[in-house]
């Protein structure tokens, strides 16, 4: 497999402020931190999956001058443990080896809870001041208010269309590809403001010339664009689609169903606010309805996952009771 296809979000990423795209109001807060000497030494980077705010806290921990053993990358899913904290708490307190300070990466920071999120507490409120931490959430109402709390917020934004435009059309003619017109337009709304997204769908793409195989490659198994047809079908207009139509998109979209959530609730929002003429308002406004809430509050385990399949036959049953005329069945 061409590495390119998988790697152009990695390939591009931005390592400098002015190579950051759709978020000028966060670029513009940290560098006032920075010019100021007044970085604040816990800072939470909320928003929307794949919009930048692991390479903001990678770009902010460089300014500040911290690299090699003196800055460390850690993602909470895998390592949310209390050793985890423990060990960042010994750490903590060593003198930088080489650098101008020390810096924690801590990606989805939400994932810390119960004791362990008490222990972390704990961390923020004993920080050195060489000690530096940049915490990453795409769901910061799940902190503790104490964590949130001690944290300067920094929010992100799901990247505007054009800006994710711009960005397909230099990186594709970085790399000597022509992705058709219909096939940008597709990844700017499959994309959904995620800038990671929006490459990853550029990378499959790249050696196809044909339109029509750019967008059947688009398409092939893969997450968000499996969970913006979903969208579509669910707030097209006319008759509902059998559920056995919904239920089999919906066996690829299990595992990761708040990410299908925040995919099906944008596009909604997009039908809604853009006029869409293949979307049923009243249909995109009860998408909004049913996904409006995070899956996560269902529980854990298999919850989410139960929580989208809901969701999605809520919206879907009232108009499969309604034939084209509009009576119930």
């Amino acid at each position: 497999m061409d590495e390119t296809r998988v790697e152009l979000y990695t390939k591009y990423r931005p390592t400098k402020w002015d190579e950051v795209v759709g978020q000028k109001t966060a670029v513009r807060t940290l560098a006032g931190f920075l010019r100021r000497e007044a970085v604040p030494h816990a800072v939470l980077f909320s928003g929307p999956s794949g919009v930048g705010k692991t390479t903001l806290a990678r770009i902010l921990a460089g300014e500040l001058g911290a690299a090699g053993r003196d800055l460390v990358e850690v993602d909470m899913v895998r390592y949310r443990s209390i050793d985890t904290v423990r060990e960042i708490a010994e750490n903590m307190l060593l003198s930088p080896m080489g650098s101008a300070c020390r810096v924690w990466i801590l990606d989805e920071v939400h994932q810390i809870t119960g004791l362990v999120g008490d222990a972390f507490l704990k961390i923020l409120e004993d920080t050195p001041a060489h000690v530096y931490f940049l915490l990453c959430t795409t769901e910061p109402a799940r902190l503790k208010d104490t964590v949130r709390s001690r944290c300067t917020e920094v929010k992100l934004r799901a990247i505007g269309a054009d800006d994710i435009t711009a960005l397909i059309e230099d990186v594709a003619g970085a790399e000597g590809a022509v992705p058709g017109e219909e096939t940008v337009e597709r990844i700017v709304e499959i994309a959904n403001g995620s800038a990671r997204q929006a490459l990853n769908l550029l990378g499959k793409v790249i050696g196809i010339r044909s339109p029509e195989k750019q967008l059947a490659a688009i398409g092939a198994a893969d997450t968000q664009a499996v969970a913006y047809d979903l969208a579509l079908t669910l707030i097209a207009p006319g008759g509902a689609v059998p559920w056995p139509r919904i239920a089999a998109k919906l066996k690829t979209l299990v595992e990761e169903p708040e990410a299908a959530r925040y995919t099906i609730l944008g596009t909604a929002r997009a039908a809604l606010v853009d006029g869409w003429e293949r979307a049923d308002p009243c249909r995109a406004v009860a998408v909004l309805d049913a996904f409006l809430e995070p899956f996560w509050k269902a529980g854990e385990g298999k919850a989410p996952a139960a929580a989208l399949v809901k969701a999605c036959f809520d919206v879907w049953e009232p108009f499969a009771r309604k034939p084209r005329g509009g009576k119930e069945a």
